[in-house]
């Protein structure tokens, strides 16, 4: 314990000097209403639709799923009245829907009309390596020209698509959007209704511009904007009637943002992890969403009629001082005047889970950060920037990993810093089978995992997907961008 406050405390005053000694080199605006000591601007719920644009699918054939996707600068109105210059997919934000089925072939005509380079990224998606939209298997995609990406969906769930280059900035100015692969799972529970969500958070100023700030603080910790949004909609309203049950379906796409999630009087049961169902529902008070991830949540209407409740965002301490914000709302439940209805039972069993595959190897990846060394860090050309390190190399002066195809490894994550770290794997799933010497109280597929602030976690790979050269990184795009990815090469046998 004295070692780890002797770490956090170097780091503090290191973090206070070097802000002090760059300035603040971004508008840090009250913004518009009531503000929580965070610097969330909260809004009355508002009435109207939320839900997310579908994508038209232009093919004809029903195994096929072809559509047309462009990034454009667009006006985004943020509130009601006010408008901002946002980077959109096809003029909205969130980008709009794509939607398919187990086996679809997906197929995008993606233009770039931005001022900036940029690539799509499928996260989530077990596609081939060079449809992954990273520079690791596709060049840039220049302003003014196109990229199709064409890959069959294998498996059913939510997950999203965002770029990855430049992604601090990009996803920050609103390129970001929903993929649903739908499959035997959307049946797995008896619900009155479905609700695709994205959160994502915005740091917009009194001038109707999105600040991107630069101080060493932002950086360290990952930029937080003080607009949350769902849907791009501030704190929209959901109408339910008590006794049913609804299934949340929500993303965290935001830069870095953690969403500790509780609704008063309720609790919730976890179905899904990353698109994946468990084997059972888990019951839970409250379920921490880190940026990457995605979570299934069942909640059931158990609050009195012409009630009304909000979704809240608990503080969550994952460093630096940010446990100091204060809860927000992000979604009012409203209860009808109706008698309740009756509850529909919860399936004891939702999915079969293989048993573990014998790991032939082991890779341990060491997390760090570094306040006061800079330069040396990430693809953005960051200099003077704060660098974040995994086996103490900073992305792209890395070491691969490698492995072959079919293969499974036992993968060791140690985080050395006093900052959670999000922890992504591109084209695989993986299994968390041990937190911090504990193991896992159930078993779970993902792409991504917290491994919080000096913590260790152990997690079993199986690369059963396709060859190619894959990413790792922490999902705080900031970190990202600034070294803390890697590369993994996976081999035909």
């Amino acid at each position: 314990m004295k070692k780890i406050v002797r770490c956090v405390s170097l780091a503090a005053a290191a973090l206070t000097l070097l802000s002090a000694c760059m300035g603040n080199h971004g508008d840090h605006s009250e913004g518009h209403g009531e503000r929580a000591p965070s610097d969330v601007v909260i809004v009355p719920a508002s009435e109207g639709p939320w839900a997310l644009v579908p994508l038209k699918d232009v093919n004809a054939d029903p195994d096929v799923v072809e559509v047309h996707l462009e990034a454009r600068i667009a006006s985004f109105e943020y509130r009601p009245g006010k408008h901002v210059e946002a980077w959109t997919y096809n003029g909205l934000v969130p980008g709009p829907l794509i939607e398919a089925k187990v086996g679809d072939r997906v197929i995008v005509h993606f233009t770039n009309s931005l001022t900036k380079d940029t690539t799509v990224h499928w996260h989530g998606q077990r596609i081939t390596a060079a449809m992954d939209g990273t520079l690791a298997m596709q060049n840039a995609i220049k302003p003014g020209d196109s990229f199709t990406y064409d890959f069959v969906v294998q498996d059913e769930g939510l997950y999203w698509y965002h770029p990855h280059m430049n992604a601090d900035e990009q996803v920050a100015r609103g390129l970001y959007g929903a993929l649903v692969v739908r499959g035997p799972g959307d049946d797995a529970v008896e619900v009155a209704s479905e609700e695709l969500i994205v959160l994502h958070d915005m740091h917009i100023d009194e001038n109707n511009k999105i600040v991107l700030s630069a101080d060493m603080a932002s950086l360290m910790s990952g930029r937080e904007g003080n607009y949350v949004f769902a849907n791009g909609r501030l704190r929209p309203i959901k109408d339910l009637k008590a006794g049913e049950r609804h299934r949340l379906r929500i993303v965290n796409a935001a830069s870095a943002r953690f969403f500790r999630l509780a609704l008063p009087g309720h609790s919730f049961h976890k179905v899904a992890t990353d698109g994946h169902l468990l084997e059972a529902p888990v019951e839970l008070d409250e379920v921490l969403l880190t940026p990457g991830e995605r979570v299934d949540l069942i909640v059931t209407a158990t609050g009195a009629p012409a009630s009304q409740v909000d979704l809240m965002s608990l503080p969550y301490e994952r460093g630096h001082g940010t446990g100091a914000a204060a809860a927000f709302p992000l979604i009012t439940l409203r209860y009808s005047a109706h008698e309740p209805v009756a509850t529909p039972a919860l399936p004891a069993t939702l999915a079969s889970f293989a048993p573990l595959a014998q790991s032939s190897g082991s890779v341990e990846l060491v997390l760090s950060e570094d306040p006061m060394d800079h330069g040396d860090g990430g693809h953005g050309g960051h200099a003077m920037d704060p660098v974040f390190r995994i086996n103490g190399e900073a992305f792209p002066n890395i070491t691969p990993i490698t492995a072959t195809l079919g293969s499974t490894q036992t993968w060791t994550i140690v985080n050395d810093s006093e900052m959670d770290h999000p922890f992504h794997l591109h084209g695989f799933f993986f299994e968390a089978i041990e937190r911090a010497g504990v193991a896992a109280p159930y078993r779970a597929k993902q792409d991504t995992i917290n491994v919080a602030a000096f913590e260790t976690v152990r997690i079993l790979v199986t690369f059963d997907g396709f060859p190619g050269t894959w990413m790792y990184h922490c999902h705080i795009l900031e970190h990202e961008e600034r070294g803390m990815m890697g590369e993994l090469v996976v081999t035909a046998p």
